[in-house]
């Protein structure tokens, strides 16, 4: 069975403390440029596609996959106890600055979608140059993005 995602927008969880620290491994734009480039170049420049592009972001929790809602339920439980193990001091639980694994924001199963503009400009005409930036983190605040939502069973 194929996952489904429900599409929130904006995400509604208080996510803004997030998002101006997001590591972006790969500059999204380059495979959107380089379509870009590919679709100009077979057409000549005549016809210009009206579409809406999307960078999604995630976060893949390394060996552990997550199926269903059990899977998910197994998971944060060991996060939280990585958490609590980072945390404490002499098998006491330290006080995290902004109150703790409460206080933060909600874990979602699914992703993000951002606009592309929120990661810098793309050239006008593809075949003006574009120059591709590596790995690096963001300030994507001022972008808030979409939630998509995976639906567990």
């Amino acid at each position: 069975m194929a996952p489904t995602f429900d599409r929130l927008h904006p995400d509604p969880r208080l996510i803004g403390r997030d998002l101006d620290k997001i590591f972006v491994n790969v500059d999204p734009r380059r495979m959107l440029y380089a379509w870009g480039r590919l679709f100009y170049d077979y057409f000549g420049g005549r016809v210009i596609p009206q579409t809406e592009h999307r960078v999604l972001l995630t976060f893949a929790p390394t060996a552990y996959d997550v199926y269903d809602y059990r899977d998910a339920e197994e998971w944060l439980q060991k996060e939280e106890d990585n958490w609590l193990k980072e945390t404490s001091r002499d098998g006491q639980s330290a006080q995290a600055v902004g109150g703790g694994s409460e206080a933060a924001v909600g874990t979602a199963f699914g992703f993000w979608l951002f606009p592309v503009y929120a990661f810098g400009a793309l050239p006008e005409n593809p075949n003006h140059g574009f120059r591709s930036e590596g790995p690096r983190t963001m300030d994507l605040k001022e972008n808030w993005p979409e939630l998509a939502l995976l639906n567990l069973p």
